[in-house]
């Protein structure tokens, strides 16, 4: 499941969405396919139940391919939890490695139109987080 495109993907993540894409990339190298809150609360030492699932809705309504790597929160349960795409990993490989090859193209050579907040490009410090 490899994308290779820069245009398949937005880069507009804030650091906490860019944390848990790194984090649950991770745990998805691993095999892991579901995270508990509790897990998720842990390794990122701050948020609260809202919190995290605010996180991974906002994820999960990406319109790039970065939203296929959590599926919707399950939260009216006694340990909310959320399940991970298999390949989750390669999808925040193709992200990262888009990422880097779109920070070195200008602006006018982009090739599709981008609009204001789709031209926002960050390095991807987050990879090695």
């Amino acid at each position: 499941m490899r994308y290779g495109s820069i245009g398949a993907f937005t880069f507009d993540l804030t650091r906490e969405q860019r944390q848990v894409c790194t984090w649950v990339a991770r745990q998805a190298s691993t095999g892991i396919t579901r995270i508990t809150y509790d897990d998720l609360r842990e390794a990122m030492k701050m948020w609260d139940d809202r919190q995290i699932t605010r996180v991974l809705r906002q994820i999960r309504e990406r319109l790039d391919e970065v939203h296929e790597m959590v599926q919707f929160p399950i939260v009216n349960t006694t340990r909310p939890y959320f399940d991970v795409h298999p390949n989750a990993d390669y999808i925040w490989d193709d992200y990262c490695r888009a990422e880097q090859e779109a920070d070195g193209l200008p602006f006018d050579d982009a090739p599709d139109p981008l609009e204001a907040s789709d031209a926002l490009v960050y390095g991807c410090t987050a990879c090695t987080v």
